[in-house]
């Protein structure tokens, strides 16, 4: 923890504060906890019964947040684009699956089994680009 505390100064990206969150502690309830295994006991245990906050209303430290020194806009930019060209060639190749699943298995399938499972594997393939897009 103390180099990555070093590693953020040197960075220059501030601490952002956030409000602890009290949720209900499950150690007390579970079962498993109360048990000695590996020599410890649940009198040992101290359950964490606060939360620094949710991970989805935390405003990341980044340049385009304009919460960081702008000399890591052209990092994060290049990360940006690299993230984009790999999410279109997942999409790319699922939708290469797609029609090779109808030109070369669909259409000509022998059995009604096979015609079946091909549109089974369509229906996957449609859910995994609906993810992608």
């Amino acid at each position: 923890m103390v180099k990555l505390k070093e590693l953020q100064t040197a960075a220059d990206v501030p601490d952002i504060p956030l409000s602890p969150i009290m949720l209900d502690n499950e150690a007390v309830w579970d079962d498993d906890a109360n048990t000695k295994e590996d020599g410890i006991g649940a009198d040992s245990l101290q359950p964490m019964v606060t939360v620094t906050g949710f991970v989805e209303g935390t405003i990341l430290p980044m340049p385009s947040n304009h919460n960081v020194s702008e000399h890591f806009s052209a990092i994060e930019l290049a990360l940006q684009k690299e993230q984009a060209s790999n999410e279109l060639n997942c999409l790319h190749g699922l939708i290469a699956d797609k029609s090779s699943q109808y030109s070369h298995v669909i259409q000509n399938a022998p059995t009604m089994k096979v015609w079946t499972r091909a549109q089974t594997k369509v229906k996957t393939l449609n859910t995994e680009i609906l993810f992608y897009c």
